[in-house]
């Protein structure tokens, strides 16, 4: 009798372990997402202040149209985008997302490189670009892909709100 009665306690602790178990799982699952949760909200937030810095460039070096009638001169010093710690803390937490988000925020870093070096290799460069004149092929191709980048911050926000709603919530 009292082996059953030591079996019937033994299996009363395991279920109370597992319970405890499961119970501590779950918080911990819970506050994975509400981290995940809001480093997103800071995200989306500081993905739309680099969009908006990433158009800016991308106007500055676009090529002059027809429609155009003065010359513009573009300095490589006045090109500029706003450090957003957002997109960087999202890049240091990037195992809390889904592969799709996680290869736009990686996009988004090419493009934050690239930018970094173009500022590096041209500091102190002016160009005057003329209307109806050929453009300079170096500005071109600051201008893709800055271009490009700015794509991949949209498409970013697109699989960041994607997983808000899908994965998110509650």
């Amino acid at each position: 009798m009292a082996a059953f009665v030591a079996l019937g306690a033994a299996s009363l602790a395991y279920h109370a372990a597992m319970a405890k178990l499961g119970h501590d799982k779950y918080l911990a699952g819970e506050q994975q997402r509400r981290k995940a949760l809001a480093i997103c909200l800071r995200l989306r937030h500081g993905a739309g202040q680099l969009k908006a810095d990433i158009d800016v460039l991308t106007y500055k070096t676009r090529q002059p149209d027809s429609g155009d009638h003065q010359e513009r001169v573009v300095v490589a010093d006045s090109l500029s985008v706003r450090p957003q710690p957002a997109v960087q803390e999202a890049w240091e937490n990037v195992e809390l997302f889904p592969p799709e988000l996680a290869l736009a925020l990686n996009n988004i870093q090419i493009g934050l490189s690239n930018y970094e070096l173009f500022k590096t290799h041209y500091a102190g460069r002016t160009w005057t670009m003329k209307p109806g004149e050929r453009g300079n092929l170096e500005l071109l191709t600051a201008h893709h892909a800055f271009k490009r980048w700015g794509e991949n911050t949209a498409e970013c926000v697109e699989h960041l709100l994607k997983f808000i709603r899908t994965e998110l919530r509650t």
